[in-house]
C-alpha cells in the first residue's frame, strides 16, 4: 500500500487525505497546530460549484452543504447602490449539478475534519525538513521524531516549508497593495453575494448559514501598515471602517455597526506568481503552497479542493506513484495559473482611485461582467474532474 504524507491540515490537505484514504492509500497528515479550533478558523467564504462537485466525487459534499447558505445571485453595485452587473449563479449551479454556498470557513474545515478517518490526522506535529531517496521520503518533525512514506505532499500554505526546501530560491509572497477587514454578524439576508465598488475601496457581504452574515471591507493600504490581528488588537478599526464606509448603500454601515469588535479581523492580501514546476521525484505541492492567489475570484480554497480530487484520481489510476504526481501536476498547473492571474488583475482594477478612471472601470464592468467574465465563470464551474 502506497503511503502518502501530507503536510498541512487546511482545506486542500484534508480534501486530499479524504480522497486518498477512500482510494485505499495509507495517509498521514501532519499539522503543526495542536488545537483543532485553530485549524477551524477564519471568516466566511464562498464554496463554488466546481469545488462542491469535487467534494461530491469524494462523497464529502453533503456535510459541507448542510452547514452553509445557498446563494442565488452575484451583484455588483456602486457605493450609492446603483447596479453595475449581476449574475444568476443559482441557475449556473443547477446546470452543473452543485450549489454555490456561502459558509463560515471554520464550518468547511469542521466538516472535512469530521470526514477524516481516525488515526490519519496528527496535531502538534511540525515538519521541519525531509530527506528523499529512490525508495521513499522521510520527514523530520520538530519533536525529533521522523516518519517514512512513499510520497510527500506539501499542503502547508503560502509559506510552505515543503516548497521552500524543494523549490529554491525561496521568495516571500507578493503584497497585492490592499488589505482586508472582515467580520461575521447575526442577521438574515437575501441569498445574494453583494459587492460595492468604490475608489480603492470595496465592501462585500453574503449569508453564511445559521442566521449569520459575513462581510469584508477591502481598501488600498501601504505594505506593512497593518498586521494580521483581531479583537482587542484592532480596537480602533471598527470606527475607522464606519468612517470609511459612511453613506454607502444600506446595510453596509449597519452590518459593521452590528458586529462585535471582538469579531472583527484584518490582514494584508498577498499571492505568488504562478510557477511551472510544483515538485520532482516523490514530492509535490497542493493548494496555497503551489498557487497562492488573491481573494478576488473566491477560488483559493476551491482550487485547493480541486487539487485534492485530481491528486486522488491520478494516484488511484497509476501504479507508479511518482508518475502519478507528474500527471497531477500536468493537469493542475495549466488550470490554476490563469486563475491566479485573473484574480490579480481584478484586484488591480479595484485599486483604482482616480474618479475618471473609476467611471471607466464601471463601464468596463457593465460590458465585460455579463459577457466575457460570466462565460469564464461558467467554464470554471463546469471543470471536468473525469477528463
Amino acid at each position: 500500500m502506497t503511503k502518502v504524507i501530507i503536510v498541512g491540515a487546511g482545506i486542500g490537505g484534508l480534501t486530499a487525505a479524504i480522497g486518498l484514504r477512500r482510494a485505499g492509500l495509507d495517509v498521514t497528515v501532519f499539522e503543526k497546530r495542536n488545537d483543532p479550533r485553530m485549524i477551524e478558523s477564519g471568516g466566511g467564504m464562498v464554496v463554488q460549484p466546481n469545488a462542491l462537485r469535487g467534494l461530491k466525487v469524494l462523497d464529502a459534499a453533503d456535510e459541507v452543504i448542510s452547514r452553509g447558505s445557498v446563494l442565488e445571485r452575484f451583484e455588483w453595485r456602486t457605493p450609492a447602490g446603483k447596479r453595475i452587473a449581476s449574475w444568476p449563479v443559482g441557475n449556473v449551479a443547477r446546470q452543473v449539478g452543485a450549489p454555490l454556498l456561502g459558509i463560515r470557513r471554520m464550518n468547511v474545515q469542521g466538516a472535512l475534519t469530521g470526514s477524516i478517518e481516525d488515526g490519519t490526522l496528527e496535531l502538534g506535529a511540525e515538519v521541519t525538513g525531509f530527506m528523499e531517496d529512490a525508495d521513499g521520503v522521510t520527514v523530520q518533525l520538530a519533536s525529533g521524531e521522523g516518519e517514512r512514506g512513499d510520497l510527500l505532499v506539501g499542503a502547508d500554505g503560502i509559506n510552505s516549508t515543503v516548497r521552500s526546501l524543494k523549490l529554491p530560491p525561496w521568495t516571500k509572497p507578493r503584497y497585492a497593495g490592499y488589505a482586508l477587514w472582515f467580520g461575521i454578524t447575526p442577521g438574515e439576508a437575501e441569498p445574494t453575494y453583494r459587492e460595492l465598488d468604490g475608489p480603492g475601496t470595496r465592501f462585500i457581504s453574503f449569508p453564511v448559514g445559521n442566521g449569520e452574515i459575513y462581510w469584508s471591507a477591502i481598501a488600498n493600504s501601504p505594505e506593512g501598515a497593518i498586521t494580521e490581528a483581531g479583537g482587542e488588537e484592532i480596537a480602533g478599526d471598527k470606527q475607522l471602517l464606519l468612517d470609511r464606509y459612511a453613506g454607502w448603500e444600506h446595510p453596509t454601515e449597519e452590518q459593521i455597526q452590528a458586529t462585535d469588535m471582538s469579531a472583527i479581523y484584518r490582514r494584508e492580501i498577498v499571492d505568488r506568481d504562478p510557477i511551472k514546476k510544483w515538485g520532482s521525484g516523490r514530492v509535490t505541492l497542493l493548494g496555497d503552497a503551489a498557487h497562492a492567489m488573491t481573494i478576488n475570484l473566491g477560488q483559493g480554497a476551491c482550487q485547493a479542493i480541486e487539487d485534492g480530487v485530481v491528486l486522488t484520481k491520478c494516484l488511484a489510476a497509476d501504479s507508479d506513484p511518482v508518475a502519478a504526481l507528474r500527471a497531477y501536476e500536468s493537469i493542475r498547473i495549466p488550470r490554476t495559473a490563469p486563475i491566479v492571474r485573473r484574480s490579480r488583475m481584478i484586484g488591480e482594477l479595484g485599486q483604482w482611485t482616480n474618479p475618471i478612471a473609476c467611471r471607466v472601470r464601471t463601464q468596463i464592468q457593465r460590458v465585460a461582467f455579463p459577457t466575457v467574465a460570466f462565460r469564464e465563470f461558467k467554464q470554471t464551474m463546469a471543470y471536468d474532474f473525469l477528463a
